[in-house]
C-alpha cells in the first residue's frame, strides 16, 4: 500500500510504543489495509473485530500472552454504541496496565460518539490520525472535535432478546441514564429511552417501562417518525412473547396497527397470528396469516404459520399445503418439512413423514425434534430397532428431552428389552416427575420381570398423578391378583370397570369385570367388589351363565342383592319402575349409580 506522511508517521509512533502503553485512533475506512501496513513494519497485529457482546476490556487485558512486538488493532466499535462508551469511560484507568500498543480504528461518526459519550477515554489517547490513501494531501493530525453531523434517523441494535440478569440490567439502566444526560440528538434520545423502556419491563417495573415508551414515542412523534414508533412496539412485542403474555403481545400490536395503517408491515401482523396461535385462538390466526400473505405473497412464514394454525385444527390437508407452499418460497426451511412430517403422520402416512423429517435433518442436522418426530414414525411401522436409533441421536443432542426416553423405553419394551425399558422410563420420570404414563409404563415393565410390587407402587404413582387411569387400575389389580391380594385386585377391577363405563369403553368394562368376577373362587368370604362386577357383566352382557353363578352366591349387601332380584325380574320382562325409584333414593353411595345406570337401561 501507498506509505502516506501520516501513515509513516503512525508506524513509526507504534516503533517507539513498542511493549508500551500507548493509544491510538485512526480514522481509517480500511482497516484490512491499515493492519498490512503495521505489519509490514514488523509488528504482530493482534485483529480485534467488535461485535455482540464481546468485552474490548477483557480481551486486552489478555496482553501478557503477547509478543512484545504485538499491536492491537481493534476496529467495529460502532456495532456497541451507544452502550459500550460509557462503560469504557468509566474503566478507562485499565488501558495504562496494557503495555501494547493498541490501535482503534473508527470512521468519522464513531469519532464524534467517542468524543461525546467517552471523552476521559478519548483525551487519554496519544494522537488521533485521518489517513486517507487518496487524497494524501488532505491528511491531517485531528486535535479538536469533529463538526456535529446534521440529525438522522438511528435506529440501535437494542437487546430485546437477549437474557440479562437483573444486575446487568440495572447496569444498562445507569448507562442509559448517563447517555442520556450528554445527548442532545432527539433521535437517539428516543432510541435511549426505549433501551429504558425495555430494561424496566424486562424487570417487571411495567409503569416505568410503559413511561420510558410513552417518551420515546413522543420524540418520534415530534419527528413525524413512525416507521420509530413501529419499531419501538416490535421491539416491545418481543419482549412479552418471552414472557409468554400473548395477550399483551396482541395488545401491542393493535396499537402498532393504529399508528399508520398505510405504513404497517406485515411483520406486525404476522406477530398478532403467532400470538394468537399461543392462546388457541386458531381462527383469529388464520385471519392474521390471510392478511400478512394478502400483503407479502412470497412470505414463507405466514404459510408457514397458518399451516400449522390448520393442523391444530385437524384440517391436515390444507396444513399441508401451506407448509408445501413455504417449501417453495423458502427450500431450506427445516421447520416446514418437519410440520408437514407431522401432518402426514395425522394422516397415517407415515412412509411420506419419514421422507419430510429426511430432509429436515438433511438442512439441519442438529435438529433434536426432527429425530424425535422420525423415531415415532418408526415405531408406528412397527421398525423399533430405527426408532431407538433415532431417540439415541435426539438424546444426545438434547439430553433432558423427557419425551424421548420414555419413547425409547416404549420402543425397548416392545422388543422385550425391559431392564432397558425401566432405565428410560426412569430417567423420564426424573426429568417430568408428574409423567404418569412413565410412571404407568415403568409397572408393566416391571410386571414383565415379576417384579410385581414394584408394578404396584409404580400402577400407584400413575393414579395418585391421574385418578381416573383405568388402565392403572387395571394393571394394578391383575399385579395384585399376581401376589394372592384378591381384595385388593378386585377393588381396582371394580374401580377400573367403573371408569370404563364412564368413558364409553363398554367393551373395556365388560373385560374387566370378567376379569375380577372369576377371582370369586379365590376369595372364601363373599366380597361386594366381585359381586358388584359380576351384576355389572350381567347387565351388560345378559349372560345366563354369570346370573346363576350369581344367585348362587351368598350377598351380604342388601342393596346388590336386591339389584339382582330386579335384574332377573327385568330379564323375564317386569315392571320394576317402583321398586326402582325406592331403591334410587335409598342408595346414597357414589359408587353404585353406575350399576344403577345400568340397570335402569337393561
Amino acid at each position: 500500500m501507498t506509505y502516506t506522511p501520516l501513515l509513516k508517521e503512525l508506524l513509526n509512533e507504534l516503533k517507539l510504543a513498542r511493549g508500551k502503553n500507548c493509544l491510538i485512533f485512526a480514522i481509517s475506512g480500511q482497516p484490512a489495509r491499515l493492519k498490512e501496513a503495521i505489519e509490514s513494519a514488523n509488528f504482530k497485529v493482534s485483529e480485534i473485530y467488535l461485535k455482540g457482546n464481546e468485552n474490548l476490556l477483557e480481551i486486552l487485558l489478555g496482553w501478557k500472552d503477547t509478543a512484545e512486538n504485538c499491536v492491537y488493532l481493534v476496529h467495529g466499535i460502532g456495532n456497541q454504541f451507544p452502550w459500550v462508551l460509557p462503560y469504557i469511560n468509566l474503566h478507562r484507568d485499565l488501558f495504562f496496565d496494557i503495555k501494547r500498543p493498541v490501535v482503534v480504528a473508527v470512521n468519522e461518526y464513531e469519532i464524534r460518539e467517542i468524543q461525546k459519550h467517552a471523552p476521559d477515554w478519548f483525551r487519554f489517547r496519544s494522537r488521533t490520525y485521518e489517513l486517507k490513501e487518496e487524497e494524501p494531501a488532505e491528511e491531517k493530525v485531528i486535535m479538536r472535535l469533529a463538526e456535529p453531523a446534521e440529525s438522522k434517523p438511528v435506529y440501535y441494535p437494542l437487546p430485546v432478546l437477549e437474557e440479562e440478569s437483573e444486575e446487568e440490567l440495572k447496569e444498562r439502566i445507569k448507562i442509559d441514564e448517563y447517555l442520556l444526560s450528554s445527548e442532545r440528538d432527539d433521535y437517539k434520545r428516543a432510541e435511549l429511552y426505549m433501551s429504558l423502556s425495555l430494561s424496566y419491563f424486562k424487570l417487571g417495573d411495567f409503569e416505568r417501562g410503559e413511561k420510558y415508551l410513552q417518551e420515546s414515542n413522543n420524540i418520534r412523534a415530534k419527528l413525524e417518525d413512525k416507521r420509530g414508533i413501529l419499531l419501538n412496539y416490535t421491539r416491545l412485542s418481543s419482549i412479552f412473547i418471552s414472557k409468554r403474555d400473548f395477550e399483551k403481545v396482541i395488545d401491542i400490536c393493535n396499537e402498532a396497527l393504529k399508528v399508520e395503517p398505510n405504513l404497517v408491515e406485515f411483520y406486525i401482523i404476522l406477530i398478532r397470528g403467532y400470538a394468537y396461535i399461543e392462546l388457541n385462538e386458531y381462527e383469529q390466526a388464520i385471519k392474521d396469516f390471510n392478511k400478512v400473505i394478502e400483503l407479502n405473497p412470497n412470505y414463507a412464514e405466514a404459510y408457514y404459520g397458518r399451516g400449522y394454525a390448520y393442523a391444530e385444527l385437524n384440517e391436515y390437508e390444507r396444513a399441508i399445503e401451506d407448509y408445501s407452499n413455504a417449501i417453495k418460497l423458502n427450500p431450506k426451511f427445516a421447520e416446514a418439512y418437519n410440520n408437514r412430517g407431522l401432518a402426514y403422520v395425522k394422516l397415517n402416512e407415515y412412509e411420506r413423514a419419514i421422507k419430510d423429517y429426511d430432509k429436515a435433518i438433511a438442512l439441519n442436522p442438529a435438529f433434536a425434534e426432527a429425530y424425535y418426530n422420525r423415531g415415532n414414525a418408526y415405531a408406528e411401522l412397527n421398525e423399533h430397532e430405527r426408532a431407538i436409533e433415532d431417540y439415541d441421536r435426539t438424546i444426545e443432542l438434547n439430553p433432558n428431552y423427557a419425551k424421548a426416553y420414555y419413547n425409547r423405553g416404549i420402543a425397548y419394551a416392545k422388543l422385550n428389552k425391559h431392564e432397558r425399558a425401566i432405565e428410560d422410563f426412569s430417567k423420564a420420570i426424573a426429568l417430568n416427575p408428574d409423567d404418569a404414563e412413565a410412571y404407568y409404563n415403568r409397572g408393566i415393565a416391571y410386571a414383565k420381570l415379576n417384579k410385581h410390587e414394584r408394578a404396584i407402587e409404580d400402577y400407584g404413582k400413575a393414579i395418585a398423578l391421574n385418578p381416573n387411569y383405568a388402565e392403572a387400575y387395571v394393571n394394578r389389580g391383575i399385579a395384585y391378583s399376581e401376589i394372592h391380594r384378591y381384595e385388593e385386585s378386585a377393588r381396582d377391577l371394580k374401580k377400573a370397570g367403573i371408569l370404563f363405563l364412564h368413558s364409553g369403553r363398554e367393551e373395556d368394562a365388560v373385560k374387566t369385570f370378567s376379569f375380577c368376577f372369576k377371582l370369586r373362587d379365590k376369595i372364601k368370604i363373599e366380597n361386594d367388589d366381585i359381586v358388584y362386577c359380576g351384576l355389572a357383566l350381567l347387565l351388560l352382557t345378559s349372560d345366563a351363565d354369570v346370573m346363576n353363578e350369581l344367585k348362587g352366591m351368598r350377598i351380604r349387601d342388601e342393596n346388590l342383592r336386591r339389584i339382582l332380584e330386579l335384574t332377573m325380574r327385568k330379564l323375564r320382562r317386569g315392571d320394576i319402575s317402583e321398586e326402582m325409584a325406592v331403591l334410587v333414593g335409598n342408595e346414597k353411595r357414589e359408587g353404585m349409580m353406575p350399576l344403577l345406570e345400568l340397570l335402569k337401561r337393561a
